[in-house]
């Protein structure tokens, strides 16, 4: 238990005995460091690219069969006939 008296003074108990201990500083503030810019920061930072797997990656073979296999349905429906039938009424 932490007792705290009357004019500030601290102890700690434990199964009424006192534990001896030592305070600690408090932390300090953070150093505010100076930063020297050089040049513009546009020229300073590149400007990071897309990235696009070369032309034989496998990558782009699959995206190449997805399409021919899209295009193929297409072309199959369009060649299928109609199954609608023909209006009588004009």
């Amino acid at each position: 238990m932490v007792c705290e008296g009357r004019h500030g003074s601290i102890s700690i108990e434990y199964r009424g005995r006192a534990l001896p201990y030592r305070e600690i500083p408090a932390p300090t503030p953070p150093q505010q460091y100076a930063v020297k810019v050089v040049g513009e920061p546009a020229a300073r930072q590149q400007a990071k690219r897309k990235y696009v797997p070369a032309a034989n990656h496998p990558w782009r073979g699959a995206i190449l069969r997805a399409q021919q296999k899209r295009e193929s349905k297409v072309a199959a429906v369009a060649e299928r006939a109609s199954l609608a039938r023909p209006s009588a009424s004009p």
